[in-house]
């Protein structure tokens, strides 16, 4: 994954990058190995200003992380699919 690591299905860290590189990671998790449950979903720093509908698939996150991005618009349906799962939900700005 381009600007991402992923450590194992616990921690996948996509730091830095951009939108395209973020959305085309998430893709990429959502078909991998490690689709499924993710106890950590870090997006920081990716000059995200949106993100589009459902952006999170079928993945069971407990902790997602989006700080330090442009977050201007985020659709009502993002979180579709991570009730249940989503226990923290960090969105810090400088």
């Amino acid at each position: 994954f381009p600007h991402c690591l992923c450590t194992s299905a616990v921690l996948f860290s996509c730091i830095g990058g951009d939108k395209t590189s973020v959305l085309q990671s998430l893709d990429a998790l959502m078909n991998s190995l490690y689709a499924g449950r993710v106890n950590e979903l870090r997006l920081e720093h990716n000059h995200l200003r949106s993100l589009p509908p459902r952006a999170f698939g079928s993945l069971q996150i407990e902790r997602l992380v989006l700080s330090h991005n442009q977050l201007e618009d985020l659709p009502f349906d993002i979180f579709v699919g991570l009730k249940g799962s989503l226990r923290e939900l960090i969105i810090e700005v400088r």
